[in-house]
């Protein structure tokens, strides 16, 4: 099984896609103010559904918080 870490967890790579991987861990892609890091690097929006990742990628997802 392939694993990449997301947010620092382990997690399986079912599929390829970052869209797929997001959406598997319940991240919804279209939430706005969201930034996301592929191996230490931060991909632009426009990029997101082209990424194809792989075992031992890292991706971090910052989502903005509300409230006080």
């Amino acid at each position: 099984m392939k694993i990449i870490k997301l947010n620092g967890k382990d997690t399986a790579l079912l599929e390829p896609g970052l869209l797929a991987v997001l959406d598997r861990a319940g991240i919804s892609a279209s939430q706005r103010g969201m930034a996301i890091a592929v191996n230490r690097k931060v991909v632009r929006r426009g990029e997101w559904a082209k990424i194809e990742l792989a075992a031992g990628d890292e991706v971090e997802v910052v989502q903005p918080l509300s409230g006080g």
